[in-house]
């Protein structure tokens, strides 16, 4: 008659141990698991809320040219023969904001630009859909990325209407280059290893936290418009 083979005292302390720790390492796994979801969930929200607060800073930005630009337009030196005090008062509020502004009728033709001498002969505007969009609907609009013919760089211009009478009767503009929104963007204190930038509605950068100079005017990646979208 067969007797089943006994387990010593070494094989049962095995089975023992074994026993004790398989269950630990499975808890293990499932804790490293969650702690591993729990770091990215803070990630993406950390990202999240910086975005949110880089989109704050830039719109805040943007009211404030709007609001400098509309109180600008009140003027009474925006008529014939006083544009050259006009002139004068634009190139203030251009400096205060760190930018330049033009004054621009509805065929496109800039009668002033502040970042050259009032009665410099100054090429067409360089935005005709801008001068269009604002005599047609006389609302403020923020440019998408423009290469400025008379500035011979790329900047973005925030445009209000002047009307008189119930009638737009010139575009004025404040123009700021991509340099002024990058150094925007690299005052936020932005980790070392995070980039930011702004894009245009065609998708193409504005302005980016590091090597600009390479990237302005080119588009942002595929998958980064989907996400933005």
């Amino acid at each position: 008659m067969s007797s089943k083979p006994r387990l010593g005292l070494t094989s049962w302390l095995a089975l023992l141990i074994l026993g004790t720790v398989v269950p630990l390492l499975f808890l293990a796994g499932m804790t490293l698991q969650s702690v591993l979801r729990t770091s990215r969930t803070l990630a993406d929200r950390g990202q999240s809320d910086t975005t949110r607060a880089l989109a704050l800073v830039v719109d805040g930005e943007l009211r404030a040219w709007k609001a400098a630009l509309a109180a600008l337009a009140e003027s009474k030196s925006v008529q014939p023969g006083r544009l050259a005090e006009f002139y004068e008062e634009a190139r203030q509020v251009g400096m205060r904001h760190d930018g330049w502004v033009v004054l621009t009728v509805a065929s496109g033709d800039q009668l002033f630009n502040t970042l050259r001498p009032y009665g410099t002969p100054l090429h067409k505007t360089s935005s005709p859909e801008t001068i269009d969009a604002i005599f047609r609907d006389g609302k403020p609009i923020v440019s998408d990325l423009i290469w400025g013919r008379n500035a011979g760089q790329f900047l973005v211009a925030v445009a209000v209407p002047v009307v008189r009478g119930g009638k737009v009767v010139h575009c004025l503009t404040l123009n700021v280059s991509q340099e002024r929104l990058t150094r925007l963007l690299q005052k936020q204190g932005l980790s070392p290893t995070w980039v930011a930038a702004i894009a245009d509605r065609p998708h193409r950068v504005v302005a980016r936290s590091v090597r600009a100079d390479e990237r302005v005017g080119k588009p942002i990646a595929e998958w980064l418009a989907t996400a933005a979208r």
